[in-house]
């Protein structure tokens, strides 16, 4: 029997395993767009949003992040975490 997620995956009625397939499906899309790191543009972009309203869900997630210069930049795979857990279906 699978096992069930937690979260806002589980509110959705998705096991661990579909959840991870998801996961894996929004990484890879958002590589393909924009490489292995992610702005906080970039995922205003991807989210179709306002750039502080993507700042404020990365925040309030904990996302972490790496400053090349002044610059964050987040992984793809952490973003598609995020948004599958906070966030839902894109």
């Amino acid at each position: 029997m699978p096992r069930i997620a937690y979260g806002k995956a589980a509110v959705q009625g998705l096991t661990i395993q579909e959840t991870k397939k998801l996961v894996e499906d929004y990484a890879s899309e958002m590589k393909e767009l924009y490489g292995y790191n992610m702005s906080v543009n970039d995922l205003a972009e991807y989210m179709g949003c306002h750039r502080e309203t993507a700042e404020k869900e990365l925040r309030a997630a904990k996302v972490p992040f790496t400053c090349v210069g002044k610059l964050k930049k987040y992984r793809t795979a952490h973003i598609a975490r995020m948004l599958v857990e906070r966030i839902g279906n894109v």
